[in-house]
């Protein structure tokens, strides 16, 4: 019977994680979906248009200018160079949109107008955290995927023609992957993987300080922009110093280093050495959260 008792006073702590991921996704998908669709659109645009058959789409063009062929050049010219810069823009636009939207959107929720309303809910520090942390890395997975589709997109018929001109020196797929390990000692796959997980690792420990930074500065009274800065500088400074320590076993040989196994251990080390500081930024923005931080 006490055991039981026990048991229903244990909180599943997921419905409210999931409750907090909902609401702060589709807050953001707002702007982010337009953003990336007209971003997708764009590439696309490009891809069909360039660099291969763009002049077909300017035939009528230049069969209306034959009688002067340096307006059709320049016309040509003109659309390339506005569709370029209008990706250019909007890749730029979209990269700086991602990343402020999502400090702003933990800057209301928790340190704002909004975290009077929040701190009222039947959702512990630790969910509001977790929510938010799942749906910016979410965010930053859709805005990595996103980017690497425009890249597919805008060279889309470039691709087939860059295929076609190798021919037959292009090597199968089996060949690469024998090379590949031939070359490094590693399989392809797992140093692809290894990568990943650095890149998600990454993602996680780039939000959790973004989150500490604002939750640390917050408690500053006066000049709380000094007082990020200069938390940002230190910081840095003990994550890039510290690095060398992480890996001196390697570090008397990476200018040297070749053996792929070798890159893979040191990837892992910093994989692990970032997992240390996500959980620091975590465990101090939750005690602050929940001991220090007086809302205005």
């Amino acid at each position: 019977m006490l055991a039981d008792t026990k048991k229903s006073k244990i909180r599943n702590p997921f419905p409210a994680i999931g409750k907090v991921f909902k609401y702060e996704f589709i807050s953001t998908a707002r702007i982010f979906i337009p953003v990336y669709g007209a971003l997708l659109l764009l590439a696309l645009i490009i891809g069909l248009l360039l660099p291969v058959g763009f002049e077909e789409f300017f035939d009528r063009a230049k069969e209306e200018l034959s009688s002067n062929p340096l307006e059709a050049n320049i016309l040509i010219n003109v659309v390339k160079s506005i569709l370029m810069f209008l990706f250019q823009g909007l890749s730029t636009a979209a990269t700086i949109i991602t990343f402020v939207l999502l400090n702003k959107r933990f800057k209301k929720g928790m340190l704002g107008d909004e975290a009077y309303l929040n701190m009222t809910l039947p959702v512990t520090v630790g969910e509001h955290l977790w929510g938010r942390l799942l749906s910016a890395i979410c965010w930053l997975l859709i805005y990595s995927l996103v980017g690497s589709l425009c890249g597919l997109l805008a060279s889309s018929r470039a691709i087939p023609l860059a295929i076609s001109a190798i021919g037959d020196d292009l090597p199968s797929l089996s060949e690469i992957l024998i090379f590949f390990h031939d070359e490094t000692g590693i399989s392809l796959g797992y140093g692809f993987t290894t990568l990943l997980v650095l890149s998600f690792l990454t993602m996680v420990t780039a939000v959790l300080f973004v989150y500490f930074i604002n939750t640390f500065g917050h408690l500053a009274k006066k000049a709380r922009v000094l007082v990020k800065l200069v938390s940002i500088v230190v910081i840095m400074v003990f994550y890039i110093r510290f690095i060398p320590v992480v890996l001196y076993p390697y570090f008397h040989e990476i200018i040297e280093i070749v053996d792929g196994v070798q890159v893979m251990q040191m990837l892992w080390i910093v994989s692990a050495y970032d997992i240390l500081w996500s959980a620091i930024f975590m465990i101090s923005t939750h005690l602050i959260l929940t001991y220090k931080l007086n809302l205005e």
